[in-house]
């Protein structure tokens, strides 16, 4: 007969594996706050580069005198650099937002692996410590059974 094999160093990797779940959680929490401050910054950027254009009354002043249109015309220049430093500053951010997303995509799946070998370490788990009570079982039966068998040879001799 088979020596039941104890159940603690499987129960031990499975407190492991919850730990490195709890780990990984936590970092898939904090990459999800640093995607949503990228969308948020990009939402502010793209609204200040739409906000980086002459307003219709610097646009009529054009028109004016040739003094006043020079210093429009260095107004419009410097608005059209701000405005392509915006865009160019939105680009990188977007291009950081897809490498962190796919950052995200790995933290995402490696946390569902750990928590699917956790999950079949907790079943051989269970199905060992089933077995092990199941032959606990056996064992009570058989000296239940020796005992009655005991009990019956005495009176049959009796």
């Amino acid at each position: 007969m088979n020596l039941p094999t104890s159940t603690e160093p499987l129960s031990r990797l499975i407190e492991l594996r919850q730990r490195e779940i709890d780990r990984r959680s936590a970092e898939l929490a904090e990459k999800l706050r640093l995607r949503e401050r990228y969308q948020r910054n990009l939402a502010q950027l793209d609204a200040l580069g739409s906000l980086c254009t002459l307003e219709p009354a610097h646009k009529a002043r054009l028109q004016a005198p040739r003094q006043q249109a020079g210093a429009l015309a260095g107004l419009a220049l410097n608005s059209a650099h701000y405005k392509q430093s915006m865009q160019q500053l939105a680009a990188s951010h977007r291009q950081d937002l897809a490498l962190h997303e796919a950052d995200l995509a790995v933290t995402r799946h490696a946390l569902a692996e750990i928590a699917r070998e956790r999950e079949a370490l907790q079943q051989l788990l269970t199905r060992q410590r089933q077995r092990e009570q199941h032959e606990r079982a056996v064992r009570e039966q058989k000296g239940q059974d020796d005992l009655a068998t005991q009990v019956w040879l005495r009176r049959s001799a009796a």
